[in-house]
């Protein structure tokens, strides 16, 4: 682990060294403050896929926080691929030996020894189960886990380092990595995975339009995560004709809501490539990552496109502290007004097919960063998600007004409130 340590702290040197060169260059130019972040998302991308690993993951949960990092910050962490060289198959066949108690032999009556997917965590092999049934089988790398324990303790002490830059106080960086630590740890552990899985499949159990991929559980484990193959095509290559891909933008959009509204759980890793169509339903893969929306949050979002809805500054503003602030007694509601009251009027000139839902939680996002609050991990996840969604939804159609389409579904939800609050 020496070596590792030493490879971590090189490399880290001259990304910072990198970045200051730049960020100088940058402001001796004139170059706005987006250009200077975006600058800084480039040489954390360059960074961690040097780095590779634990890195790698960081910067792409990073990608998904809107309450750490500009989007301009973002965008490049967003784009960072989790690809690496599969690992050897007599390492894939010891962790099943080890971790199943038998031998892939006994275990599959066959079992691909190249991967169909290979990432810094853990790698997909196919197999057949011995009832014929085919299977997708996640496995961990070997030593990940002890590799991921040292990257968070060099990182911790990295952020110990540079905590005390004015910058980064508002954002809490020693608490941001505990964060991202932990969101980290639960890659290493696969029965996360599992639990979240049968958290979605009965969420959804009722609804023959959506599915996940069913558990084979006594075939799975810590680092072994057995589930059915699902055949299918990735939801922007789904050859349909036009009538159809309206129809699965409908149905995505639909499936989002639900989760944030309804259930509050938002897969945080929403990708187009992990959104599958098979035999008619929308497939949810890779739901290791999971934001959890609590009732009280769900009904702070939901006044708050009411109050949008109906133009009240006050309400809105309010509805924002409720949502979106880690800690509503730190806001600050006659600063949010101005810039609410702002907002809003700009928006209302838009019609309903250009409007976005996405565009106004980023703005939101926004102006709780200005305060220097922190903004709640579960509100800037739903951002991202609804973000990614519209984003496929308007690939799929781009005439079609998403947010039209969402009213009905969302008057629905209000209608209980308004019932209360007139009682």
């Amino acid at each position: 682990m020496v070596r590792r340590a030493a490879q971590v702290w090189f490399w880290t040197l001259l990304g910072a060294t990198s970045w200051a060169a730049g960020w100088l260059a940058l402001a001796l130019r004139g170059s706005g403050r987006a250009a200077r972040q975006r600058h800084l998302g480039l040489r954390l991308a360059r960074l961690c896929r040097r780095l590779g690993g634990t890195f790698v993951k960081a910067a792409q949960i990073l990608g998904t926080r809107a309450d750490l990092l500009s989007d301009a910050t973002r965008e490049p962490l967003t784009q960072l691929q989790d690809r690496v060289g599969p690992f050897a198959y007599t390492a894939v066949c010891a962790v099943l030996r080890d971790d199943l108690g038998r031998s892939p032999e006994r275990v599959f009556r066959q079992l691909d020894p190249y991967p169909i997917a290979s990432a810094s965590m853990a790698q997909v092999h196919v197999a057949q189960l011995w009832t014929g049934e085919r299977v997708a089988v996640k496995v961990l790398r070997p030593g990940i886990e002890r590799l991921v324990a040292w990257d968070l303790r060099l990182l911790r002490i990295l952020v110990r380092l540079v905590a005390w830059l004015p910058p980064l106080r508002a954002f809490a960086p020693r608490q941001a990595v505990e964060e991202l630590g932990q969101a980290i740890l639960q890659q290493t552990d696969l029965r996360i995975e599992a639990q979240h899985n049968a958290l979605f499949r009965a969420a959804f159990a009722a609804d023959p339009t959506v599915g996940l991929p069913a558990l084979v559980p006594e075939l799975s484990s810590r680092r072994v995560l057995c589930m059915s193959f699902v055949e299918g095509r990735k939801i922007l290559d789904a050859a349909l004709d036009d009538p159809g891909r309206r129809e699965l933008a409908r149905r995505g959009y639909r499936l989002l809501l639900h989760m944030i509204f309804v259930h509050g759980l938002v897969h945080a890793d929403l990708h187009p490539g992990n959104l599958l169509v098979s035999d008619g339903r929308l497939v949810l893969l890779d739901v290791g990552l999971v934001a959890r929306i609590s009732p009280a949050r769900r009904q702070g979002l939901l006044r708050l496109l009411a109050a949008w809805a109906a133009g009240d500054v006050a309400r809105v503003a309010q509805a924002v502290i409720d949502a979106a602030f880690v800690d509503p007694q730190l806001a600050r509601p006659h600063l949010l007004a101005p810039d609410i009251a702002r907002l809003l009027q700009r928006f209302s000139a838009a019609r309903i097919q250009d409007l976005s839902f996405a565009a106004v939680l980023a703005e939101l996002s926004r102006l709780v960063r200005r305060q220097g609050a922190q903004l709640h991990p579960s509100f800037a996840v739903t951002g991202l998600a609804v973000a990614v969604v519209e984003g496929v939804g308007r690939q799929l159609a781009p005439d079609l007004a998403l947010l039209a389409e969402a009213l009905p579904f969302l008057g629905e939800m209000l209608r209980p409130m308004d019932a209360q609050a007139s009682a």
